[in-house]
C-alpha cells in the first residue's frame, strides 16, 4: 500500500463528504416534492375520513378522561 500525502488523503475526503452531502439533499428534495405531490392529489374523501378519524379519537379520549375521573 503506498503513501499517500496527508493533504490529498484530506482532500479525498472532503469529497467523499460532499458528494454524500449532494445525495442526501437530491434525496431530500425527491421526498419534499414527493410529499407536496401527494397532498396536491389528497382527495376529499380522504380529508374527510381524515376528520372523522380524528372525530373519534377526541371522543375516544373524551370517554377515556370521563372513565379516569
Amino acid at each position: 500500500m503506498k503513501r499517500v500525502p496527508p493533504k490529498l488523503r484530506r482532500n479525498a475526503l472532503s469529497q467523499r463528504c460532499l458528494r454524500y452531502r449532494n445525495l442526501r439533499n437530491k434525496v431530500t428534495l425527491l421526498l419534499d416534492v414527493f410529499t407536496m405531490t401527494a397532498s396536491w392529489f389528497d382527495s376529499a374523501e380522504s380529508r374527510i375520513a381524515r376528520r372523522q378519524v380524528n372525530r373519534m379519537k377526541s371522543s375516544l379520549d373524551l370517554i377515556r378522561m370521563r372513565t379516569l375521573l
